[in-house]
Formats: C-alpha cells, sequence, structure tokens
C-alpha cells in the first residue's frame, strides 16, 4: 500500500502537467464572423480584428486639394493624442486612414515615432486647415526604448496635425500651401 500513494502522485502529477500545457496550446479555430478576407492581397485572416482604442475614435471625412476624400481619425483627448497610432500594425490601419491631431489653439508642434510599425507622412496645418509643413516618410519605430533613438519631426508652428501611410496615394498628393476640406464636419464644427 506505501507504494501505491508514490505511483498515484506521479499520475496525478503527469495528469496535472498535461492540462497545464492543453490550456496554453492554440488550436486553430475556423473562421468566425469577425473574420476579415483581405482580397487585395488574396489572403484570409482567421482572427478577429482587434479592437484598438484608435477605431473608437470619433471619424470624419476629408478631402484633399485633388478632390480625393479620406477617412480621418479624430484625435481630440491628451490620451488620444499620446496613444496616436502607436501601437496599430500595418496591417490593421488602412492604406488611405488618416489620424487627425486636434487642437483649440496654434503651437510649435513636433512629432515622433514610438511603437510604430509603418512609415508615416505628417502634415502641419494652420486653422484653415492650409498644410503649412510636410515630413514625408518620418521612419517607424518599434518599441520605445531608447527614447532619443526615435524618429522626430522639425517643429512647425501649426494649429493641427494630420498622420497617414507614407505609402498613401491620397497622402502623395498632399504638399505645402494645399488646404484641406471637411467633407463630413467633425462633431466641433457641427456646433
Amino acid at each position: 500500500m506505501k507504494q501505491e500513494k508514490p505511483f498515484k502522485f506521479a499520475i496525478l502529477s503527469i495528469l496535472s502537467i498535461l492540462l497545464l500545457q492543453s490550456c496554453f496550446e492554440k488550436t486553430p479555430t475556423a473562421p468566425t464572423e469577425n473574420a476579415t478576407v483581405a482580397t487585395s492581397a488574396n489572403v484570409t485572416n482567421t482572427e478577429p480584428k482587434k479592437e484598438r482604442p484608435q477605431f473608437k475614435l470619433p471619424i470624419s471625412v476629408l478631402k484633399n486639394s485633388k478632390g480625393n476624400n479620406f477617412k480621418t481619425y479624430l484625435a481630440v483627448s491628451v490620451s488620444e493624442q499620446t496613444l496616436g497610432l502607436s501601437e496599430l500594425k500595418d496591417e490593421e490601419w488602412g492604406q488611405d486612414d488618416s489620424m487627425f491631431f486636434w487642437s483649440e489653439e496654434d503651437s510649435d508642434r513636433a512629432f515622433w515615432m514610438p511603437d510604430t510599425y509603418f512609415n508615416l507622412d505628417i502634415f502641419f496645418l494652420d486653422k484653415d486647415l492650409k498644410v503649412v509643413g510636410v515630413e514625408r516618410n518620418v521612419p517607424f519605430h518599434i518599441g520605445r526604448e531608447n527614447p532619443e533613438s526615435i524618429p522626430r519631426t522639425k517643429t512647425y508652428f501649426s494649429r493641427f496635425v494630420l498622420e497617414l501611410k507614407s505609402s498613401s496615394n491620397v497622402s502623395k498628393e498632399i504638399q505645402v500651401g494645399d488646404t484641406l476640406t471637411w467633407v463630413t464636419p467633425p462633431p466641433w464644427k457641427t456646433k
């Protein structure tokens, strides 16, 4: 009978280890309702789209001087602006999607690229949405380590800032001196 207890203990230990391993193994799952299909790349993503805070921001539509409309997420609060496009992977952000950084006042502004995964064109705008400065192809920087090595823009006196992927066709059309217009006004324009 004394030999049965170590034997039972060994069996229970092995079963516990196997149970724990099965909890941490990833098993393939069938596509769900939330699955997205990237038809342009002919790739199927079976993972549900992550709920990033950026996708909960209000959305408006801007038009560039060539007449092309593009969606813009509105970063208004300090926390929204601090997060910006950080942590978003290239495939999560639309080719011509943008982020608009709102402010009530003109000020000297410079942007940096902590924890980013794709290069950006960054546009500095005056109160009338006229482009007063452009930084093209600002390199991404994964992580926040070594802050001194994180790419930064020059400083521009502006009211607003707009970010688009450097690879965006809409972005390539925007030049210093152009004026953007609201197609769908942001909440502060409707009051």
